[in-house]
């Protein structure tokens, strides 16, 4: 039988319409038209929809008509809030319509009849048409306030009542407009509609009124239920960044206890632990009405952690709050005192109904200092604090004090916490062994002791044996079970052991049973040493490989897999020059060795498989770690016993080995190789080799082992494979100023933080203490570390890029395998320049040489300092061939400057030729001077800066930001015929005031043609307050004449200006600020202003650095702008590269004039790393433009753009870049060594892109005397022509690598290898000093 599910509302409105149909005349129109209709209708989810349709489409044709036969045009008009009206009552009576359907037929149906009759009375219509108006718009109350309280019983009734106010008119209404028209006067038509109409009206107004307090109480009720939710969800994400910042990326099994307690459980046997709840110290520990806390301690294997989870459970069970933690030795995160914190501080924060005041300032304050991650074990310590003190009652367990690395640490945390105020009830219970220094700290603050009583510990035990060796043995002697009984002292771990050794023994009958029995020693370590005996029975091979077994997995750095040690087992010292798998040990058999004293774990991280192998109990480690000869233990047995010095050189040796193997002296994928069952032991030999041999014994032979392994091929696998899976070997560590050291995939390469920064390097500590071969290898490798860490710790397969210059190489030969054909590295620095004392040694010059198509000519300019004549220019010729570098013809002048204090100064000449004029700037005061001749001679210095600008000058501390020389665009000649520096300077004085007077441009002997400009105003660069300091720029232009001095305000290093010189006439036009081209007259010195166009979609304002670079062409008709900026996003840093192109003309009256001759093309690229100078690197010539884009120290996104020749085109500029369809790396040091980029072109359709690098020199640390850490390097990667290229993808290319990658810096860093929940060891040395060295271990 059908259920009636119609609402009361639904209900009342079919009440109220049967009413009407029973009293309503049959034979009036109402009855005919309407109710008829609305009886014959069905149901439908379309009803009120249609009804509205055929009302519209009556009103449409009134319309039409009324348009022919009256002047009446604005029917539809009028009846617009009508419809609209009826339509937003509909929908808010859904379901009414759709349980009572000849609702809406009535509601729309006498609407339609009431506009019909109207018709028949002229005057009258126009009243009709007013009266529906107003109906519709007092029904529109209905769509502001039905949505929202659709569901409220009260709406509902008024839905009901202004139904039954519509309906009635539309009878009443009808019913007068029904009558013959030529029978009545209008009046008596008029004042009775108009008296129904006011009845329904007065209706309608009061369900609006009401409709609108309804909503008033209703949307204050609302408002308070979601100003509610929406504390509670802000208290909810509060927590979860609370919870996030506790967690610090722990894994979620290490935090969490319940796994342990259901673990514990099920081990549980019986009744067992029950006498702790009787024994009076416990229950006066938990019925005390006050804060108490109490230390359980027994002797190793009595079960202590079984009994603390017991307890747990026990009162769970009663509904008892409760919180707890297990500290494990095998476990390397869960012995941490800062795990514990951190365990506690979430299980206490779940049991919160609200987030401690207290907590939140301690959550936020780590945020606002950039503090991620709950690191400082004291504010853990106050986060408990606040947590515990919220709750009224609250037992935290500790379990295993024992097994913590840190007891120190431990003692400290846990002793505040016994000392801090609460206003609940906390019951603190521990459990540990009865170690001295626990006991002290226990009586120190009066904590309860329970020493398990021995007869019931008895007991329990004796209830297990009984079960365990009818179970187990199938054996029912009460007299073994009570001798073996009180021979176990209680102790759970000694019985366990015992009836695995037994059951492993093969006996077949009860004498067997018995006489084993009485044999078994007594005590846990005559049970262990029961176990080695059985293994001393074996073959001698199986003693010697169950002696490496033990070795290897008590020393390992982290758990071996069953794989991992088969494959080091084989790896002997005398083994073959590559693996076998026929030497691989049988694994069942490594398995029976082991005995019961390794566990196989294959339940957690282990497999069916492939288990993980840990010792079984702490006591085992301590066990095996034991001077045997302190202890009566048979000679025989002695083997068995470990050291950690014979530990590591026996896993040193196996993974030096093994990574020797003659399958990995070749170049492969080796991200193929990691998962394969061949390679099991490469992950864990490359991770950890170097951490073995250096707690080794070194020794000259174990040095040349490993020298011989470095210089190998297979080196480089080894690299391969720490890259790909530990990254963090290859990582940067800056130390801070409280001596902790921050993990880093890179960081900025601003000099002054350089003795703060340390690289990781994967070799033995002691390695460079063998001199010299050791110390070479060592600094190398330093040195590679340091070029390329980026490349190897975020882009492991791009290792083949990775390259050195020849002279490193052999140093560490066995790279040509590894190294890509397509780039080439060269050091551009004779022999005997290495030794030299060149303060600075730049490359001035890069072309094909012109008699030797295969061959590169460059050009170095250095400046070497003299004892005591001062500073000797230096011009080297040098020519790149197949052979390498060579010296070729060239002047090497050997006449010194005769001032001895010309350290620093740059020096500029027209021609690369010693004897013409040239010019000598100071950077840090740009003092310009004129180095005068006695023929080939220079006898000294004239100043060519005026008075004036000296005086502009000399306040303020400059530094050269950036330098660009002029360079025709036939991009061949060797000329100079001018240079830009854009200079910087802080203010000295944070009070002084002191700007150049004219703050504007002119030359130093034309002063009479300078003018004065506001720089703050419509500046990009405008001054800020806060801590980035206003800083003064300068432009400064060599010539050949007086030097042209141009000087603005902004910040620091936020922009990049970069000139462009005239090739006809003694022009620089170059622009600091939007909207603004500068034009600087070398020749007169005058810089006039024009309007700069900018991209039209580029925002500037929210630019966080700018660089705008000019270049004319070959007539210097056209001038190209190249614009680039950065923003910042969530993600990293949005680039945006803009190219424009204009006509260049100067005009005597109207100055330079800029006409747009091609459209603008943009492209935009994002990526993860922070930008910093040089912005960018570009490279122009006469078909294209090139630009290198950040990261500029690694993976560099190069692009080019055809510069735009012919007519203007409409077409989208844009499409016209490329990008290289390999991409290329750059070295780390690219960003501070005045980088140039070049696109040489070569003949078999090839290209070479060069980046060029200055000498790396730097004083020794505490004296003048400059040290080239590295000489001038040109890099070179061939590009396939037209087939090198590919055209620029929005999408693909719109972000960086890394970011698509969307990974964790942290997490990435740490690799895929080394146990998530396990600290990892790094040695460091020193960026600055590579003899500085430390061994890092880090969480």
């Amino acid at each position: 039988m059908a259920v009636n599910s119609k609402s009361p509302f639904a209900i009342a409105i079919e009440s109220f319409i049967a009413d009407i149909k029973r009293n309503e005349d049959i034979r009036s129109p109402f009855y005919r038209e309407v109710i008829t209709q609305a009886v014959s209708e069905r149901a439908g989810d379309n009803q009120g929809l249609r009804c509205a349709e055929q009302l519209s489409t009556f009103i449409a044709d009134l319309e039409r008509k009324q348009k022919r036969n009256s002047k009446t045009l604005w029917v539809t008009e009028k009846l617009r809030p009508l419809l609209a009206g009826l339509n937003e009552y509909v929908q808010a009576c859904d379901v009414m319509i759709q349980a009572a359907p000849s609702a809406a037929v009535l509601l729309y149906g006498g609407a339609r009849l009431v506009l019909h009759l109207g018709q028949n009375f002229y005057n009258c219509f126009d009243t009709v048409l007013g009266i529906m108006e107003e109906i519709g718009n007092l029904l529109k109350c209905y769509d502001l306030f039905a949505k929202a309280y659709k569901s409220s019983a009260d709406l509902q009734s008024l839905l009901v009542e202004s139904y039954k106010n519509i309906i009635t008119f539309w009878q009443k209404a009808s019913k007068l407009l029904s009558r013959k028209p030529y029978k009545t006067l209008l009046t008596n038509i008029v004042k009775p509609l108009y008296a129904e109409w006011q009845k329904c009206r007065d209706g309608l107004q009061r369900d609006r009124d009401r409709i609108q307090i309804l909503a008033q109480a209703t949307e204050a009720d609302i408002r308070r239920q979601r100003d509610e939710e929406r504390v509670e969800q802000k208290r909810k994400n509060m927590k979860e960044e609370i919870v996030k910042w506790i967690k610090a990326c722990e894994d979620d099994s290490m935090l969490d206890t319940r796994t342990d307690v259901r673990t514990n459980m099920e081990i549980h046997h019986g009744h067992s632990c029950e006498w702790l709840f009787r024994h009076p110290d416990f229950r006066t520990w938990i019925e005390a009405n006050k804060t108490t806390s109490v230390w359980y301690n027994a002797p190793p294997g009595a079960g202590k952690t079984i009994l603390t989870s017991a307890v747990v459970r026990h009162l769970q069970d009663e509904g008892h709050k409760t919180a707890a933690f297990f500290y494990s030795f095998n476990n390397p995160v869960k012995k941490k005192p800062m795990t514990a914190l951190r365990c506690l501080a979430l299980q206490l924060l779940s049991q919160s109904t609200s987030i401690p005041t207290k907590v939140a300032q301690l959550f936020e304050d780590d945020v606002e200092h950039h503090c991620f991650k709950l690191n400082d074990p004291r504010v853990a310590v106050e986060v408990i604090e606040a947590l515990v003190k919220q709750l009224s009652r609250i037992h935290i367990f500790i379990d295993g004090l024992d097994e913590c690395e840190d007891r120190e640490q431990l003692f400290i945390c846990f002793g505040r916490l016994l000392n801090a105020k609460t206003y609940g009830i906390v019951k603190w219970f521990f459990s540990s062994r009865p170690d001295r220094d626990i006991r002290t700290h226990m009586q120190k603050h009066n904590v309860k002791t329970i020493e398990a009583p021995m007869d019931s510990l008895i007991s329990d035990v004796e209830s297990y044996l009984r079960d365990q060796m009818d179970e187990r043995l199938d054996h029912h002697c009460e007299k073994c079970i009570k001798y073996w009984t009180d021979a176990s002292e209680g102790n759970f771990l000694w019985i366990t052991l015992m009836l695995r050794i037994m059951e492993g023994e093969g006996l077949t009958c009860e004498e067997e049973i018995e006489e084993e029995l009485n044999k078994f020693p007594k005590g846990l370590t005559g049970c262990y040493l029961r176990s080695l005996a059985q293994i001393a029975r074996r073959p001698e091979k199986h003693q010697q490989l169950a002696q490496r077994i033990f070795t290897m997995i008590v020393g390992s750095a982290q758990p071996l897999r069953l794989s991992e040690l088969a494959h080091a087992l084989a790896a002997s010292a005398s083994g073959p020059d590559d693996f076998s798998a026929k030497r691989v040990p049988k694994l069942d058999l490594i398995e029976e060795l082991c005995s019961n004293l390794i566990i196989f774990d294959r339940t957690s991280k282990g497999s069916e498989a492939d288990p993980l192998l840990k010792i079984a109990h702490k006591s085992i480690l301590d066990f095996f770690l034991q001077d045997p000869g302190v202890l009566d233990v048979p000679e025989n047995l002695h083997q068995y016993f470990i050291s950690s010095d014979i530990a590591c050189l026996e896993l040193g040796r196996s993974s030096l080995n093994y990574l020797k193997y003659a399958r990995y002296h070749q170049k492969q994928d080796i991200s193929n190789l990691l998962d394969l069952p061949d390679h099991a032991f490469l992950k864990h030999a490359a991770t950890f080799w170097y951490w073995y041999l250096s707690y080794a014994k070194p020794s000259a032979k174990l040095f040349e082992d490993i020298l011989d392994f470095v210089k190998s091929p297979a080196f480089w696998s080894c690299i391969a494979v720490q890259s790909k899976v530990a990254p963090h070997l290859f990582a940067r560590y800056e130390q801070s100023d409280h001596g902790c050291y921050s993990l880093e995939a890179t960081g900025p390469t601003k000099k002054e933080s350089e003795d703060r920064v340390n690289y990781a390097v994967p070799l033995p500590m002691w390695l460079d203490d063998y001199k010299p071969g050791g110390a070479r290898v060592v600094q190398a490798f330093l040195d590679f570390v340091k070029e390329w860490h980026i490349v190897l710790n975020t882009y492991p397969l791009a290792l083949d890029q990775c390259i050195m210059d020849a002279e490193w190489n052999e140093v560490m030969p066995g790279r040509d395998e590894w190294l890509s054909k397509r780039a080439e590295r060269y050091a551009l620095c004779p022999p005997e320049a290495a030794t030299q004392n060149f303060e600075q040694l730049a490359i001035k010059d890069l072309q094909v040489n012109g008699s030797n198509p295969d061959a590169l000519a460059v050009v170095l300019f250095g400046l070497q300092r003299t004892a005591r004549a001062g500073i000797i220019p230096q011009w080297l010729h040098l020519q790149i061939n197949s052979e390498g570098v060579a010296p070729s013809v060239g002047s090497r002048p050997r006449a010194p400057i005769p001032i001895a204090d010309a350290k620093g100064y740059e020096l500029f000449n027209p021609k690369f030729e010693w004897g013409l004029p040239c010019s000598a700037l100071d950077p840090a005061s740009l003092r310009v001077y004129e180095l005068q001749f006695d023929g080939n001679n220079p006898t000294g210095f004239a100043p060519e800066t005026s008075g004036r600008y000296l005086s502009n000058l000399e306040k303020h501390d400059w530094r050269i930001l950036s330098r660009h020389p002029s360079e025709l665009c036939d991009n061949k000649s060797r000329d100079q015929c001018a240079i830009a520096f854009h200079c910087i300077a802080q203010y000295l004085d944070s009070t002084d005031n002191h700007v150049p007077s004219d703050s504007g441009f002119g030359s130093a002997t034309s002063s009479d043609q300078e003018f004065d400009q506001d720089d703050d105003s419509g500046s990009d660069c405008s001054s800020v307050s806060g801590v980035e300091q206003e800083a003064h720029h300068c432009m400064l232009f060599l010539h050949g004449g007086a030097p042209v001095y141009a000087f603005w305000k902004g910040h620091s290093e936020n922009s990049e200006v970069v000139c462009a010189f005239h090739p006809v006439e003694p022009l620089a036009v170059w622009s600091h600020t939007a909207q603004e081209l500068c034009v600087t007259n070398m020749a007169s010195g005058r810089t006039d202003l024009a309007v700069l166009p900018e991209p039209a979609d580029i925002k500037l304002s929210s630019a966080a650095t700018v660089r705008r670079e000019f270049h004319f062409s070959a007539s210097g008709e056209d001038l190209s702008y190249l614009l680039y900026m950065t923003t910042e996003t969530e993600t990293g840093m949005q680039q945006t590269v803009s190219v424009s192109s204009f006509r260049f003309s100067i005009d005597e009256r109207d100055g330079c004039l800029l006409q747009r001759n091609h459209p603008t093309a943009t492209i935009t690229h994002e990526c993860s790393n922070s930008i910093q100078n040089p912005l960018i690197l570009s490279f122009w010539n006469s078909e294209y433009i090139y630009v290198a884009l950040p990261p500029l120290s690694c993976n560099a996104k190069i692009v080019r753009l055809r510069l735009p020749h012919g007519i203007y085109s409409e077409e989208s500029a844009s499409d016209s870049f490329e990008t290289l369809r390999d991409p290329i790396f750059f070295p780390y040091s690219t960003q501070y060594r005045n980088a140039g980029l070049k696109v040489l072109g070569e003949e078999r359709g090839q290209d070479v892109l060069a980046l060029t690098l200055d000498a790396d020199i730097a004083s020794e640390r505490g004296t003048d005397q400059p040290t080239m850490r590295q000489a001038p390097s040109l890099v070179t990667w061939s590009i396939a022509g037209r087939d090198g290229w590919r055209a620029w993808h929005p999408q693909a290319d719109s972000q960086s690598e890394e970011l698509k990658a969307g990974k964790d810096r942290c997490k990435m860093l740490r690799g895929t290898f080394v146990d998530a929940d396990k600290r990892f060891n790094v040695p460091i040395r020193s960026g600055l000093d590579w003899t500085k060295k430390a061994f890092l271990s880090c969480s």
